[in-house]
């Protein structure tokens, strides 16, 4: 983090507002740089921090590399640690990690490159993107016409094939019905949910093939919540 952003956000020196996170996902060792704790509850973006439902994600995608294994994967808000975005470069073909916060995202390409070498590093490409910025979404669509697999987040504009939304969350105050009634207006069906299921849906679950046993060891620890969608 540069002095400037420091004294903007804080008014103190680069070296005292950032810690060193260390982690251990399917068999690799991850060190990622994020905002120190004792400063998150001040600053202005979100994007800055390591989001439990990040890490959660993140060891989904580690035991389950088949989830976007030779496939094209679009993170949105990604934020600094960008940890699902550096995951999926092991299986995928192609990795594109977006945040729209600048210092967030910078962190992140910090981060990357600190953590990745080639091949995979070529294969996570990082980009600024704020959702709804029209200008930033038709850029990127040209840059990428074939278009994307698997989104982790949630945005209609990129779907050009018939991708999976993988939108994952820890239980606190979060308005799913909010989130299922946007997903619908942009023409996302609910295809599966972790770890309740969709009673109505006669088709085997597919985020619980995810889990070893029952999955019940993610729940506990963090209440963990997956939703799982198609387009129409």
């Amino acid at each position: 983090m540069s002095d400037g952003v420091a004294a903007e956000m804080f008014g103190i020196s680069p070296s005292s507002d950032n810690e060193v996170i260390e982690l251990e996902l399917g068999g690799w060792t991850f060190k990622i740089e994020v905002l120190s704790k004792v400063h998150q509850h001040t600053c202005k973006s979100t994007g800055l921090m390591l989001w439990e439902s990040a890490r959660f994600m993140a060891s989904v995608l580690a035991k389950n590399p088949a989830i976007v294994s030779g496939k094209r994967v679009l993170e949105l808000g990604c934020g600094s640690g960008g940890i699902c975005s550096m995951i999926a470069a092991r299986s995928a073909d192609l990795v594109l990690g977006t945040d729209g916060d600048t210092k967030a995202l910078d962190l992140l390409k910090q981060n990357v490159n600190s953590n990745l070498r080639p091949p995979l590093l070529d294969k996570l490409i990082t980009r600024r993107l704020e959702w709804g910025n029209t200008d930033q979404i038709e850029a990127i669509k040209e840059a990428h016409a074939g278009g994307f697999d698997i989104i982790i987040g949630t945005d209609k504009h990129w779907c050009d094939l018939e991708p999976a939304l993988i939108l994952c969350h820890i239980f606190r105050r979060v308005d799913e019905p909010s989130i299922l009634s946007a997903a619908s207006h942009f023409g996302f069906r609910l295809v599966d949910k972790w770890p309740i299921g969709i009673p109505t849906n006669p088709s085997p679950s597919i985020i619980k093939t995810w889990f070893p046993e029952n999955g019940s060891e993610h729940v506990e620890s963090g209440a963990l919540h997956i939703l799982y969608f198609h387009m129409e």
